[in-house]
């Protein structure tokens, strides 16, 4: 939202979250932000009702055409729909390896292994494309918490949402069940052993498919990936632990990561790079929590609950816009029931208004 609010002087910007699936800091960061072109809407459903709302939009034919010719828009995404989203992923994957060779941590050509917290697929799919560019990746780790669906299908083969109810989990970032990148790793890695279309309208028609176990194709699938999972608390524990031995604080999603290539003893042969999701305090329930510090009324505003945990460590160093954003009231009110009729009927109102940039 502050990107385009400041980059681009001709889009709108609508952005939905799951009302009760983000921390507190989260949402008022998003609900807080003030610029006539950008506008958030909570959703009482998670996230995969959002992105399957979205996705059912942009197939809309006859929706495309009343964007187009009656209010002058084209819809895009700013996502992982939107291939660009992967881009900079790629990117910084391949910049934390020159950061290792620069700061001599590890000579070039060195392997290393990277280690990404997973929901969506998307950031180690852009570790996936990393490698496949040349960057020495060994082993490439997937981190899941207890919705660990991606973690089941790389094991037995079986993507099944059928008998599956969505946890939420002090990792709210990862907690998906519908992974839409995974289909774009399929695509890749089945060549034309498969049809992936096919596979993923069966996920749409029956909540499953499968991919046989004793294929070339699954075969391929566990040689690209390793995978692994934990509960909350063990992610909690581990960011105790790592806080006590070193002085730096994880937030939820890397203590996942941090777990998960424990579990796997990874390290021991190569170094390993584990992708940081976000700055602890933007979990600041969960981190205060982790240390048992107790919320009293006087700290249940988000700002008040972001500085008690910024107390704890400035390692990493404290981000002070953030600070800022969520002691801001909030202006984005809007809640919607999860229904994709209520969405369509928010971006016609929004992109019909006076003041759009567009008009």
């Amino acid at each position: 939202m502050n990107a385009f609010s400041r980059h681009s002087d001709n889009a709108d910007v609508i952005v939905l979250f799951p009302e009760d699936g983000i921390s507190s800091i989260q949402k008022a960061q998003l609900t807080s932000f003030d610029h006539p072109n950008c506008k958030a809407l909570g959703i009482k459903g998670d996230f995969d009702f959002c992105q399957s709302a979205i996705k059912s939009i942009f197939e809309n034919k006859e929706l495309e055409s009343l964007y187009a010719d009656k209010f002058g828009y084209r819809l895009s995404s700013a996502n992982s729909i939107n291939f660009a989203r992967l881009l900079p992923q790629i990117v910084y994957h391949a910049f934390s390896y020159l950061l290792m060779v620069k700061h001599r941590h590890i000579p070039m050509g060195q392997l290393i292994d990277v280690c990404v917290p997973t929901g969506n697929f998307g950031n180690i799919l852009g570790a996936y494309y990393a490698k496949k560019m040349g960057i020495p990746i060994r082993n490439l780790v997937v981190a899941c918490n207890e919705n660990n669906i991606v973690h089941d299908f790389f094991s037995c083969g079986e993507y099944n949402i059928s008998n599956r109810v969505l946890h939420k989990t002090a990792s709210p970032a990862i907690d998906i069940l519908k992974s839409s990148n995974l289909e774009r790793y399929i695509f890749e890695a089945g060549k034309k052993r498969i049809s992936t279309a096919n596979l993923f309208d069966e996920l749409e028609k029956h909540k499953k498919f499968e991919i046989d176990c004793k294929s070339e194709l699954f075969r391929t699938i566990q040689q690209d990936f390793l995978t692994g999972w934990c509960s909350s608390d063990e992610s909690l524990h581990t960011i105790k632990d790592v806080f006590r031995r070193t002085g730096y604080l994880m937030d939820p999603h890397t203590g996942v990561a941090k777990n998960v290539a424990d579990q796997l003893s990874l390290g021991s042969e190569v170094p390993v790079v584990i992708a940081a999701t976000a700055h602890f305090s933007k979990f600041s329930e969960a981190i205060l929590d982790t240390f048992d510090i107790q919320k009293s009324s006087a700290t249940s505003k988000p700002h008040d609950l972001m500085a008690k945990a910024l107390t704890l460590s400035d390692f990493p160093k404290k981000h002070h816009r953030l600070a800022q954003d969520v002691a801001l009231p909030r202006i984005h009110t809007e809640v919607l029931e999860a229904k994709q009729s209520h969405i369509i009927a928010e971006i016609e109102k929004f992109i019909s208004r006076k003041d759009s940039p567009i008009k």
